[in-house]
């Protein structure tokens, strides 16, 4: 990679890594996931939001974004349908608070209560697909590394840091909240925690 590569490779990885950790929908769905069902969920919609980020990413580098810079409807059809998707989810959320049983308890759940790993999976990609900001902030993002005068080395190691940015962070981010759930402060604040999250 030439030093101009490697400017086009720091600048798009260091904005991620300070955006990843921003609460937004994939917090919320990792940490619903996480208290309702443990570790495993947790890290199972982890992976589900990450495979979103990199569905985005890729058609990002891929310079799908002129594509989108040509049909500007593409990018408010993927923003509306998944604001719709997060209302819905969010609607969801406040009536199982409002009703006391909330998808976002730390309490001991019986194992038929529980949602199915593939349930948890489905929910997180979709999360991760139709979060509004998603593409554009991809699209923006990398735009200065889909330039042809960037080596395709120079997309991959893109491409390759933002998605272990984000699967690392999410993993920590499930384990945390797992550990947190566990301890005394947490179990007594729990009613506090559902109406927040």
């Amino acid at each position: 990679m030439s030093l101009l590569d490697n400017a086009a490779v720091v600048a798009p990885l260091a904005v991620y890594a300070l955006a990843v950790p921003m609460p937004g929908p994939s917090f919320v769905v990792i940490t619903e996931a996480s208290l309702g069902g443990g570790r495993l969920a947790g890290m199972v919609a982890a992976i589900g939001t990450t495979i979103g980020v990199t569905v985005y990413a890729t058609a990002a580098l891929l310079g799908i974004s002129a594509l989108a810079a040509a049909l500007p409807w593409l990018i408010t059809i993927i923003q509306i349908l998944g604001g719709v998707y997060l209302v819905y989810l969010g609607t969801l959320a406040l009536r199982a608070a409002m009703s006391g049983r909330s998808g976002f308890t730390t309490a001991k759940r019986l194992p038929d209560e529980r949602p199915s790993l593939m349930r948890t999976f489905g929910k997180a990609l979709l999360v991760g697909l139709g979060n509004p900001k998603m593409a554009a902030f991809f699209f923006s993002l990398f735009a200065p590394v889909v330039s042809p005068s960037h080596s395709t080395d120079a997309r991959l190691f893109v491409l390759c840091g933002v998605v272990l940015i984000d699967l690392v962070y999410h993993q920590a981010l499930a384990t945390v909240l797992v550990l947190l759930a566990a301890s005394r402060p947490a179990k007594s604040a729990q009613r506090w925690l559902d109406a927040l999250v």
